[in-house]
């Protein structure tokens, strides 16, 4: 009797953290790591799947499996390979590029990268995964279907049907017509995040005519926010950039690396001759393009409205364009900081709802994916539970019934045997882990309350004795701390807040005197740049120093 496991440990009622199993006998295949985007967890960076259950069986796995290269499908993968360094991962060229690029900022030395193609076959002894090509807003990305003795289970990752996408943006109708027709399809997964959308997803977007009406209009200096994996988007900011005999300056190292390599690779075509360099960044034939993940993005442009940041300084002739939609959770904080920009006098663009596209299924893709592959079960995947249940309407409309459409949450075991749906009673340990900084151990509700109270990134109070005449150290310094880090965990970041605390006191005591004042301000910001070298948070720093 063969048996077939399917779940998720992430990606269902939600959007982001996508994570789903397929276990056939004893072998297990994951599909895509993710992270989710916080919305109102003060100073979390991230939130990630919990990988109980992968780290107690990982024995069992014989590899993970990438469909794209955006966040939502690889951002977790970072901590996932610190748990299980040799882990075997199995993703398209850029794919794995990306992920090669997101492991440059740690210390992770992944030794299993492996670069796949589509419609080439992976044989593991019974069953086989077959990647299969589909159309989204960055090329190379993948569908999987992973071949068993009692059908195919298909794992579409994100998807539309573009009639006009082209080379590796394309979605191959004809595979999925042939898997549909010639081959049993026992279980499709399928990508809900849009299905609440009635129209093809792939065919409504221009956002050329956005920007083109900008450049026709803007003759000075254009400032371009966006995200770092929407290649679509880039594309056609590049296109513009060469159309109107502009110069390109990137921002960000990791941004620029990425670009580079893209072109490199001939993901993106753009001739270098028309980059910029930072010399170019106040030409009025300047374009400035800011890219990076969505939390960190945000808070770029925050920088850069409250004229923080070290390169970008906003004149009144410039134009800013947020050419991304706006990040969920944060849209108050947005207008505020747009409000500060346009006070500058810098003109403001918006990309408006009708111009951007996800490139999630609508209903009309997953009905037409539906008639191709034919499945003799659905299960919605990848979206907020009104996503998945806009998904079962549209299966019930196309004519499946409600015993064949499968919902559930994240953790509960879809299990066949022999082909056939079992009830469904097993769970597997599933939940949120919330990653602050570069620390990947999980918060809990004691530094989440404090920094609700807090607004913000957390507190540092360093507190210091000093005698009265010789101005020494008599006590101190002490590091107390609150929604920052605690000090069990976190000694050695604490030991060295002391030592720097000493030494920039001692630097400033000159004939038994101290300006304590500047001492203060010095301390703030030598310990505030310590602190976001070691954990990329800027918490408040409080500087008490006393005399006796």
């Amino acid at each position: 009797m063969s048996k077939i496991k399917i779940f998720a440990i992430g990606g269902l009622d939600e959007v982001g953290k996508n994570m789903y199993v397929v276990e056939v006998e004893k072998q297990m295949f994951i599909f895509d790591a993710g992270l989710k985007i916080p919305e109102g967890q003060f100073g979390i960076d991230k939130i990630i799947p919990d990988f109980t259950y992968i780290e107690k069986n990982q024995e069992k796995i014989e590899g993970i499996f990438l469909t794209h290269g955006h966040f939502d499908a690889i951002g977790a993968m970072p901590e996932l390979l610190e748990l299980i360094p040799n882990l075997p991962v199995y993703g398209s060229n850029l794919t794995i590029e990306i992920l090669k690029l997101l492991l440059e900022e740690t210390v992770i030395n992944a030794t299993n990268l492996n670069v796949i193609k589509a419609h080439r076959k992976i044989d593991f002894g019974d069953v086989s995964i077959f990647p299969i090509q589909v159309s989204h807003s960055i090329p190379d990305a993948l569908g999987f279907v992973i071949n068993t003795s009692d059908g195919n289970i298909i794992y579409t990752g994100d998807f539309v049907f573009n009639p006009v996408a082209v080379g590796t943006y394309q979605t191959d109708i004809g595979k999925l017509a042939y898997i549909g027709k010639q081959q049993q399809v026992l279980c499709l997964l399928t990508d809900s995040t849009a299905t609440d959308n009635l129209s093809h997803a792939g065919t409504f977007d221009h956002p050329e005519i956005f920007l083109e009406d900008i450049f026709a209009t803007h003759n000075k200096r254009i400032i371009i926010s966006t995200f770092s994996t929407n290649y679509y988007y880039i594309q056609e900011v590049m296109n513009q950039v060469a159309l109107n005999h502009r110069k390109l300056i990137i921002v960000g190292k990791k941004f620029k690396n990425l670009v580079d390599r893209s072109i490199e690779l001939k993901y993106l075509k753009f001739n270098k001759k028309l980059f910029g360099s930072i010399n170019d960044i106040n030409s009025d034939k300047a374009v400035i393009l800011v890219g990076d993940d969505s939390i960190e993005l945000f808070n770029t442009i925050n920088k850069i409205a409250h004229d923080h940041d070290k390169l970008i300084k906003l004149k009144n002739t410039d134009a800013f364009v947020l050419f991304h939609p706006v990040l969920m959770g944060a849209e108050v904080m947005m207008a505020s900081i747009m409000d500060l920009i346009c006070k500058k006098g810098t003109k403001y663009y918006q990309l408006p709802k009708q111009y951007f596209n996800s490139y999630n299924a609508s209903r009309e893709d997953l009905l037409m994916m539906i008639n191709l592959i034919q499945p003799k079960y659905l299960m919605p995947v990848r979206g907020e539970y009104r996503n998945q249940v806009a998904s079962k309407e549209a299966a019930l409309m196309f004519g499946m019934k409600e015993n064949q459409i499968i919902l559930v949450d994240n953790g509960d075991v879809v299990e066949f045997k022999d082909g056939k749906l079992m009830p469904i009673v097993d769970k597997v340990p599933v939940g949120d882990v919330l990653i602050d900084g570069i620390n990947t151990d999980n918060l809990g509700d004691v530094v989440l309350k404090d920094r609700e109270v807090l607004a913000n990134g957390g507190i540092v109070v360093i507190s210091v004795v000093l005698d009265k005449k010789t101005k020494k150290i008599i006590s101190g310094p002490e590091v107390l701390t609150k929604g920052f880090v605690f000090l069990k965990d976190n000694q050695e970041i604490i030991n060295d807040t002391q030592k720097l605390t000493k030494k920039v006191i001692e630097q400033n005591i000159k004939n038994n005197y101290i300006d304590y004042n500047e001492a203060k301000k010095e301390i703030r910001r030598v310990v505030g740049d310590y602190l976001y070298n070691k954990t990329k948070a800027r918490p408040m720093i409080i500087s008490i120093t006393q005399e006796i």
